[in-house]
């Protein structure tokens, strides 16, 4: 009974992953142990079923508060893949700048740091978030593309102006 009561106490302070194994072995080692012969044994039955109850009770209250806070890291989740599909789009009309890509990733990180939300719903936003981070990226690989082009293109003109220069160098 004082090693359920400790257990009890553990998992009631948060509780550790092992605190499921040494319930389980606890109650293992009560039933193989079985009935004593005693005038108390109503009241060590009676003892070991409230300890066990309060555990449940504990463990029960503990998922609660986790799916709780899964529904409340879920619509953190959704708002912030919001604001990047809302990123995405925008980039269509306009372009996309260093500051909007540094918002977008910004917004990343935080969807990164919220807690985990239920599996199902998870998925479903990594593949949100991540179509519109391809819209971005792609968007962001056109500009670069036509950056380059116009940057080889200015050489070019360049070298031209050069070449042009030439015969002025030996202009007396």
């Amino acid at each position: 009974l004082q090693r359920l009561r400790e257990t009890v106490e553990a998992e009631e302070k948060g509780g550790t992953k092992s605190n499921w194994q040494d319930f389980k072995k606890i109650q293992e080692d009560w039933k193989s142990a079985g009935n004593v012969n005693s005038p108390h044994n109503t009241t060590l039955w009676s003892a070991y079923n409230a300890l066990v109850d309060r555990y449940f009770s504990i463990r029960h209250i503990q998922n609660e508060l986790k799916d709780l806070d899964r529904k409340k890291n879920l619509t953190a989740k959704a708002d912030v893949v919001t604001k990047i599909e809302a990123i995405a789009n925008g980039i269509g009309e306009g372009g996309l700048s260093n500051t909007t890509l540094r918002q977008a990733n910004d917004l990343l990180e935080e969807y990164k740091h919220i807690g985990p939300a239920a599996r199902e719903a998870q998925e479903e936003l990594w593949k949100r978030l991540k179509a519109a981070f391809d819209v971005i990226h792609n968007k962001r690989r056109e500009q670069s593309s036509q950056t380059n082009q116009l940057q080889e293109e200015i050489y070019g003109a360049k070298m031209r102006l050069i070449e042009n220069l030439k015969p002025y160098l030996d202009f007396n």
